[in-house]
């Protein structure tokens, strides 16, 4: 009898969870206030390809926590998301629950007007971006 192979076609799960956030406040002030919301540290970092950009660790090295501005002075850092101002995006294991209350803390936020969950697929060449954005962090994340 013959034996059959089956190729899993499938790209791996990325590791990870991007959300959108629409807001009035500028990158200092929407970090202020998810600091205190999320009980977290963000700390701002050099600028990404000209756009702010604020890191968190959460203490015991499984989820770091990424601000980055969509909007810069003269550019878009994701076109196809023009209308979103902030992207935050978790990086390691993040199951549903914690995703919905994240995005509901983030809601809570007086400055912020929208956030969504964005798949990465959605975002051209997120790989791409994921990997400039780790690449631009090594230099400063080094243990």
């Amino acid at each position: 009898m013959a034996r059959k192979n089956i190729l899993d076609n499938r790209p791996a799960p990325s590791p990870f969870s991007f959300f959108g956030i629409s807001c009035h406040g500028i990158d200092y002030q929407l970090a202020f206030h998810l600091n205190q919301k999320l009980e977290q540290d963000l700390v701002k970092m050099d600028d990404f390809r000209g756009h702010s950009l604020y890191f968190c660790d959460d203490g015991n090295g499984f989820n770091h926590y990424y601000l980055l501005g969509n909007r810069s002075e003269n550019t878009v850092l994701v076109t196809e998301f023009r209308q979103i101002d902030y992207f935050f995006l978790v990086e390691g294991p993040f199951k549903k629950p914690q995703r919905d209350h994240l995005a509901k803390a983030i809601r809570a936020v007086p400055l912020v007007l929208m956030v969504s969950e964005i798949r990465p697929e959605a975002i051209k060449d997120h790989d791409l971006l994921l990997h400039d954005l780790e690449m631009h962090l090594s230099g400063f994340l080094k243990p």
